[in-house]
């Protein structure tokens, strides 16, 4: 754990009960001592860490604050889980690393993460009809333990509550709010409402959709602050709840992965990992119906009956059960996806290859590798993977929606956009860029030049720390 001096601290961060203090030394340590009392506190808390966008988003951000000259005026605690939501390592340490920032893992001792794992979806021993008696035990002390035991039990609000208010921060900031009720603390509170999609789309049932809507109600209400990422979310605020749209201040992210580097060697490894053919398509993201990916097996199946042989790439967290060697469990939208493959004659392994969940330098290898990347949503915030294949130099094809029309013109246009209810459509605008390959590169190479003016993560993280500063001097 990566550590900061608390009050008392010597120079060295370790505390003295009796320390022999030079005159130097000693006035040495009390400025010490004073700074660390007066430092304003922030805590950053992401309890989700949602796979693939969400964390994204947190850690590029949290990578900016803390490279900030004015955050050395500040006392910061990340506090988030080891794993992303897929189960994967989210690396929070390399975040922090060679910062004087705080990491704190969220329930992170062998009883709390005992019972975590009790609560997580699954068989017991690949057992059918044993992954609700798995949960059972969990859920029944949640529901009806004490408050300590249903804080043990895994209610995450719980134990942040009483990390936050024992802690004594000034500032709260929380990244995703969502798969938890507020917290109820005196602290001031800041979050990002990425998007509402549980308002409007069919990605969640109805049981799930009325949990979101009675968590995020609270969320509006209690947070002094909320950023968001798009004119089309502060829309989004006030179309929903509009008592609460004069708290919202539009702050734009920057790109994914735009102050890293990637080799001609990790390129190479990278496709000969995944043994990837020389042209394909890319697309990205959780399979989920608002993500819409099944259009692009549409409009594969249209180009194949014109004669144009182009594979599909699919990379995230559960696009791996659309490969023909997977028999697990899978959502009714991916079963939909794989019904449309079979019937439209597309195999996998042959006509697209789903990769489930890759990291991030993998990422970025192919988005450099790709012939041109697809999005095909029907509802975002944004599109961090219009951002990232124009960092790449990619050509991109991206639904013709909102918020990604907001990103486009920023750009100048210079993005291709489809009717994401049109097959037809899709596969005319990729059968443009595969026959003007000069002109597709020409395009995204003028909004690769433009993006840095509007998407830029230090200038969102200056943003973010001066309305960190604001709440800290309202609060004092």
């Amino acid at each position: 754990m990566v550590t900061k001096p608390d009050a008392g601290c010597t120079a060295s961060g370790h505390t003295s009960s009796a320390p022999t203090l030079t005159p130097l030394s000693a006035i040495l340590h009390y400025w010490l001592s004073a700074r660390c009392r007066f430092m304003p506190r922030l805590a950053i808390i992401d309890q989700d860490v949602a796979a693939a966008g969400g964390v994204r988003y947190s850690q590029e951000l949290v990578r900016a604050l803390l490279h900030l000259p004015e955050i050395k005026e500040w006392d910061v605690t990340i506090v988030a889980r080891r794993r992303n939501s897929a189960g994967f390592d989210a690396h929070w340490d390399e975040c922090v690393s060679g910062t004087d920032a705080r990491l704190v893992y969220l329930r992170d001792d062998p009883g709390r993460r005992l019972f975590d794992r009790l609560s997580a979806a699954g068989r017991i021993m690949g057992i059918p009809g044993t992954s609700r008696l798995q949960q059972a035990i969990p859920r029944l002390l949640r529901r009806w333990g004490t408050r300590a035991i249903r804080e043990y039990a895994g209610e995450v609000r719980l134990w942040i509550e009483q990390y936050l208010e024992k802690s004594k921060f000034d500032v709260a900031y929380f990244p995703f709010p969502y798969m938890m009720e507020c917290p109820a603390v005196s602290v001031p509170l800041v979050s990002t409402p990425h998007d509402f999609n549980f308002k409007t789309m069919d990605s969640l049932d109805p049981a799930h959709r009325q949990v979101m809507e009675a968590q995020m109600s609270g969320w509006l209400e209690r947070c002094r602050k909320l950023i968001v990422s798009s004119e089309f979310i502060r829309g989004e605020v006030a179309r929903f709840y509009p008592q609460f749209v004069d708290k919202v201040q539009v702050v734009r992210s920057g790109i994914p992965g735009e102050d890293s580097t990637t080799s001609q060697d990790d390129v190479k490894a990278t496709a000969s990992k995944f043994a990837l053919p020389d042209q394909f398509i890319l697309i990205t993201g959780w399979l989920l119906p608002h993500k819409n990916q099944k259009i692009v097996l549409q409009a594969l199946a249209r180009l194949r009956a014109k004669g144009t042989d182009i594979k599909a790439v699919l990379v995230g967290p559960n696009s791996h059960q659309l490969g023909a060697d997977y028999t697990g469990w899978m959502s009714p939208y991916v079963r939909s996806m794989r019904e449309e493959a079979d019937s439209s004659g597309l195999t996998s392994g042959k006509d697209y290859l789903a990769l489930g969940y890759v990291g991030d330098l993998e990422l970025r290898c192919l988005y450099r590798l790709a012939r041109l990347v697809v999005v095909p949503s029907l509802y975002e915030a944004g599109s961090f993977p219009l951002l990232e294949a124009i960092l790449a130099g990619c050509p991109v094809v991206c639904a013709r929606i909102p918020p990604i029309e907001e990103q486009a013109e920023l750009l100048e246009g210079n993005v291709t956009l489809f009717d994401p209810t049109s097959a037809d459509d899709l596969a005319a605008k990729i059968s443009g860029i595969l026959k003007n390959p000069e002109e597709a590169l020409s395009q995204a190479d003028r909004a690769r030049l433009i993006a840095p003016r509007h998407f830029a993560w230090r200038r969102t993280a200056e943003i973010y720390l001066t309305v960190f500063t604001e709440l800290c001097r309202q609060s004092g």
